[in-house]
């Protein structure tokens, strides 16, 4: 966790060197024009060049997974935060397949699953009921009456878990839950503040993965990979 709070000072830190670095290779660029020297010119523009390469390197998919999981399990949401706040797409991508919720502000849902893989595989299903819980700890849960677990592909999904009994992991709550017919996740916030709701684990021993654990996360209005 502290981690993540380590990633928002260490981002504003780089902010402020980059645009000193900006404003230092613009400066160098016009001393080199009233000047006429080559020789600042090229700095200027070489100091431009590198800071563009180096924002691209830290938008990069590696680079991004790991400021990203690194935070995991992420924070509880605010006090303040509504279940209201929870209607809308939420979407979450394992490998080329897509599962996507559709949180509604009548109480029900739909989730579409679409599997890359196997085109002719698409997952529906409609009308059923969410609900968001607060639990004391300031911990919020969401239940989604007829979901599926497709973290871990169809087979699992059809089946209701890994081990046909619908018991998974919590690892906000270091618990087991039961979840038969209903998708149970976690109301977490990243460091910037965004919320994403978080799969439970199917077995109580994964860890939290330095690369890839996207796939454990819906993120609201995800629309591509």
């Amino acid at each position: 966790m502290e981690l993540g709070w380590l990633f928002v000072v260490f981002d504003a830190l780089v902010v402020c060197a980059l645009l000193a670095s900006v404003v230092l290779g613009v400066a160098l660029i016009l001393l080199g024009i009233v000047r006429r020297s080559g020789q600042r010119l090229v700095a200027g523009f070489g100091l431009l060049g590198a800071i563009a390469a180096f924002s691209a390197l830290l938008l990069a998919g590696p680079v991004r997974s790991l400021r990203l999981c690194v935070q995991a399990p992420y924070l509880p949401p605010p006090a303040s935060f509504d279940d209201s706040e929870l209607v809308g797409m939420w979407q979450a991508h394992y490998g080329r397949s897509a599962d996507t919720l559709t949180l509604k502000s009548d109480g029900t849902f739909t989730e579409i699953y679409e599997d890359r893989y196997d085109r002719e595989y698409v997952f529906e299903s409609a009308g059923r009921n969410w609900r968001m819980e607060r639990c004391p700890d300031g911990r919020v849960r969401v239940y989604l009456q007829g979901a599926r677990f497709y973290e871990e592909g169809t087979r699992v999904a059809e089946k209701g878990g890994r081990y046909g009994d619908w018991t998974f992991y919590d690892q906000v709550a270091e618990e087991f839950v039961t979840m038969p017919d209903t998708l149970v996740l976690n109301l977490r916030v990243d460091s910037a503040g965004e919320p994403l709701l978080l799969h439970l684990w199917s077995t109580g021993d994964e860890g939290f993965a330095l690369f890839g654990c996207e796939r454990n996360i819906f993120r609201r209005g995800q629309a591509t990979p």
